[in-house]
């Protein structure tokens, strides 16, 4: 659901509860609505109102539990979501807020009861495998956790964050730093746009080269030309402070190891200090660099021209041989 699609959803429930104040679907669905905003707080009174005219209505109750746990009233929601249980004690979706509100109360026994209750009713659950793994690795037990990780690989390969758990555990708590890189390289070869995998395993093998720290994005263009192979992404993920629009990933036609990256970073000042909005920027062997503002209107076509002519520069590529068109 879009952002407008949801401040419409909100509009309309608010007008409707304005005008009918003991409408239980509409208070209900301005919660879950609100919920989705991440206004926890909003959402708690809506359906507290809503739980005032159907007291034992578990839906209500399992949103409210929600907006209770997000704004830290562990100990409510928990007494909320072990109510539900009584009358559904095989509902996952239950058991996975519960296991999320006993890890952070730090009810690591409980955490773990509650895992293996998910894991025993829904065993290819790669989420609650992964979470599991980080129970067991905070509890010490690191080669349970080692199975954890592996397991939800099994499930699903493309996985990258069972990947970057178990690289991490591999590496810092059994101290088997080639088996990590192994990890991290073989998770890249499935995502090649977790540059945060390739990140780690350069790490791993003492190569200190600076990247982008991105979790994942969606493929939009690709070209080849002189050799080489160009991709430009966007709907990126990242971690850290830097928040990227779109990024072109540059490689040579034998490596799946991006040698070059173009990146159109949004300028963190822009609102105190003015324009650019956005700075042009890159990352090759020598660290971060930065090619200036971005003055052009913010757009695929572009950034992705932009992103092109620095590569023609850096690599002495004419004009008339980039796919600029």
């Amino acid at each position: 659901m879009t952002g407008q699609k949801i401040d419409e959803e909100e509009a309309h429930w608010r007008d409707i509860v304005s005008r009918e104040s003991e409408n239980i679907e509409a208070w209900t669905n301005l919660g879950k609505v609100l919920n989705i905003k991440n206004d926890f707080v909003g959402a708690a009174e809506a359906l507290s109102t809503a739980l005032a005219l159907k007291p034992d209505d578990e839906w209500i109750l399992f949103e409210y539990g929600y907006a209770l746990s997000m704004q830290g009233n562990y100990d409510e929601a928990e007494q909320i979501y072990r109510k539900l249980l009584t009358t559904k004690p095989n509902q996952i979706s239950i058991w996975y807020n519960l296991a999320l509100i006993l890890n952070k109360k730090e009810d690591w026994e409980a955490t773990r009861e509650a895992y293996l209750k998910i894991l025993e009713l829904e065993p290819n659950d790669k989420h609650s495998w992964v979470n599991y793994g980080a129970l067991l690795s905070r509890l010490g037990e690191f080669e349970e956790a080692e199975q954890a990780f592996r397991k939800a690989l099994a499930i699903d390969s493309t996985y990258a964050k069972a990947a970057l758990n178990l690289g991490l555990l591999l590496e810092e708590d059994l101290k088997n730093v080639s088996a990590a890189a192994e990890v991290y390289k073989q998770s890249f070869a499935e995502n090649p746009y977790c540059i945060l995998l390739l990140a780690h395993y350069y790490r791993a093998i003492e190569n200190n080269r600076y990247l982008p720290s991105i979790v994942d994005a969606q493929p939009k263009k690709d070209f080849a030309f002189e050799g080489f192979k160009a991709v430009v992404i966007d709907e990126i993920h990242s971690i850290g402070k830097i928040e990227y629009d779109y990024l072109l990933l540059l490689y040579d036609d034998k490596s799946n190891e991006p040698l070059f990256y173009v990146s159109l970073e949004r300028n963190s000042l822009f609102i105190e200090l003015g324009p650019p909005s956005h700075f042009l920027c890159g990352f090759d062997e020598t660290g971060h660099l930065n090619y200036g503002g971005f003055e052009e209107e913010v757009n695929l076509a572009n950034f992705t021209k932009k992103a092109l002519e620095i590569v023609g520069t850096k690599y002495e590529i004419p004009a008339e041989k980039l796919p600029l068109e």
